[in-house]
């Protein structure tokens, strides 16, 4: 069952929450709302989408990539119960004040907290709650942000990479997309290194390296891998007549446009494909 959650005002000044996309943040916050009272949810990319996007275009990929930002952000961590994974909002006992909570899956290690924080800095007035007979559930930082400090083993492929995924490389994609379509707008480099464009390119790499094929393979697994895929997407653009405007119907298409989710999704999933003539 969501639960009302509280978002203080710093979180939107944050460093910390600024190195994420919107769509990280806003991923951030809606999992808090279907976190039990001591911030753990099934790491499970397909639950979590089906809570918090029902009526939105997304796949599990795309959440798995937002929650990948998370963990790089040390907003959240990953730890194992059971045999099952879970994802822990790192600072929860600092920001969140629960009255009468209950506990519905495992409670996080100590061994994923306690580590020095980063942003998140303001004094809280929350109490910290005894936890039920038997649990530890120690180890909160000072600032609420709480971070990993060993070595986690996720037992999923949409979460191997969460904790070593290599930075987005926004000027070999650059780079790339320019040798790829010189048709095309050449972006500014310079303009690049922050803002909404590099927000969604960065999610966009993110899910290249977390999502899955039907098989279960990732569609790459290193950098140079990833930029390898991404050149191959951009040769499906040089070879759309729609997309270069070859064809005179549309001259709209840049590298920005095409790292739009929804355009992005449907490049690859080839919706501008020439049609063969009859």
């Amino acid at each position: 069952m969501a639960r009302i959650r509280s978002i203080k005002p710093e979180f939107w000044v944050s460093e910390q929450i600024a190195e994420c996309s919107t769509n990280a943040r806003l991923t951030f916050i809606g999992l808090w709302n279907f976190c039990d009272d001591n911030g753990v949810h099934p790491a499970k990319p397909k639950t979590l989408k089906a809570e918090i996007y029902p009526m939105d275009d997304f796949s599990a990929g795309d959440v798995a990539g937002w929650i990948a930002e998370l963990v790089g952000a040390d907003l959240l961590a990953e730890f194992q119960s059971g045999g099952n994974a879970y994802w822990h909002v790192t600072g929860w006992s600092k920001h969140q004040k629960i009255d009468r909570p209950s506990y519905k899956h495992p409670a996080p290690p100590a061994s994923i907290s306690g580590s020095v924080p980063r942003t998140l800095d303001e004094p809280s007035s929350n109490t910290r709650r005894a936890p039920p007979p038997g649990e530890d559930r120690s180890g909160e930082d000072r600032s609420g942000v709480e971070k990993s400090s060993s070595t986690i083993s996720p037992p999923t492929p949409s979460v191997t990479t969460l904790l070593t995924l290599p930075n987005c490389p926004h000027r070999d994609l650059i780079a790339e997309f320019v040798a790829k379509v010189p048709e095309l707008p050449r972006p500014r480099v310079e303009l690049w290194s922050g803002g909404k464009d590099a927000d969604a390119m960065r999610a966009r790499w993110k899910w290249v390296l977390t999502a899955t094929r039907d098989g279960g393979k990732r569609y790459a697994t290193t950098e140079a891998e990833a930029i390898e895929w991404f050149g191959k997407l951009f040769d499906r653009v040089a070879a759309s007549d729609f997309l270069t405007g070859r064809d005179g119907k549309w001259t709209a298409c840049d590298l920005g446009w095409l790292m739009k989710q929804s355009n992005f999704s449907k490049v690859v999933q080839g919706n501008y494909k020439n049609r063969e003539a009859a």
